[in-house]
């Protein structure tokens, strides 16, 4: 055979290698269909809200796309008792608001369902706990110089607070700092006062803290504090220790506020949070990535309840 034939012979077998090898996939738009998006977090005694979109398939360009809906049916559900639908108030590019008259109690098990042309028609359940049993919170300060500030300081925290017994606990941890700042009007060339409320990241060595770090597959010495459940605490008193680094402004007239909070949260709230902060502190780019939790059947999103208590002192 000589070695234009072989030549022939295997450029042809090649080629029928190749196309043995292709395969067309049709995409399935049906079992990939867009699905309604209903979120809303809820707390006592204020008015339920809840935002209504839908979600985007891969091939659309979330920029350039409105996802709101503004002529969904929303029906609010009180302990099983059907209370009224929720009105469209108004809408963003990518959220239509709706919004009932009513205020919820602490042990509502509430039910909002959600229906439009189009999607198929979702539900999302939830329960609003009782409120946190807070025993004591304290305070110090001490005062830090750093090369960028020479009113720096540190903030430490001890909250002691006491856990239900017989039921499942879950708590979130919050903390923000009122400023009164100084700044200047160029219009009416004077100088005005206004507050600025700021989050503060609290950090804590605590074992319980650590059981519900950001990164639940990498623990550190330091863990920033958000949300925990009661496994290790069960119907015990229980004290953590926090801190936290801030600016405080001299002003003798208005001092700084330090607002904090022990917030009693459902399981739907907690577990979506708790995935949340894993998604945001995972930095392995080719790690499978986290499901953002969603209790919303037939849908995504996150209905949720928070019962907040919250203690206010001033800085002095």
């Amino acid at each position: 055979m000589n070695n234009r034939l072989l030549i022939s012979i295997l450029i042809v077998a090649t080629m029928l290698l190749g196309l043995s090898c292709t395969k067309t996939i049709k995409f399935n738009y049906e079992k990939h269909k867009s699905l309604l998006v209903v979120n809303s977090l809820i707390m006592p005694d204020s008015t339920i809200m809840a935002k209504v979109s839908y979600s985007l398939l891969f091939a659309y360009d979330e920029y350039s796309t409105n996802t709101y809906i503004d002529n969904a049916t929303v029906k609010l559900f009180i302990n099983g008792k059907y209370i009224g639908d929720m009105q469209y108030v108004e809408h963003d590019r990518y959220e239509g608001t709706y919004k009932i008259d009513y205020k919820p109690k602490e042990g509502d098990k509430i039910m909002i369902k959600a229906s439009a042309e189009g999607f198929d028609p979702v539900s999302a359940e939830t329960y609003l706990p009782y409120k946190s049993k807070i025993i004591e919170v304290t305070k110090t300060i001490v005062a830090e110089t750093t090369e960028y500030s020479s009113n720096s300081s540190k903030l430490n925290i001890r909250l002691k607070f006491k856990d239900e017994a017989d039921e499942k606990n879950y708590y979130k941890i919050s903390c923000y700092i009122c400023n009164w700042i100084l700044s200047y009007n160029e219009i009416t060339g004077k100088y005005i006062k206004s507050r600025r409320l700021n989050k503060l990241d609290l950090f804590s060595t605590d074992i319980l803290i650590q059981s519900g770090s950001d990164n639940i597959f990498e623990k550190s010495e330091n863990n920033i504090v958000s949300v925990f459940a009661d496994d290790l605490i069960n119907g015990k008193e229980y004290t953590i220790d926090m801190n936290t680094s801030l600016v405080l402004f001299d002003d003798s007239e208005q001092k700084d506020t330090l607002i904090f909070s022990l917030d009693a949260i459902s399981y739907d709230y907690y577990m979506y949070t708790q995935t949340v902060n894993a998604q945001s502190s995972a930095d392995d780019i080719i790690a499978e990535p986290f499901m953002i939790y969603s209790n919303v059947q037939n849908g995504i999103g996150i209905v949720g309840c928070s019962t907040p208590n919250i203690t206010v002192y001033p800085l002095d």
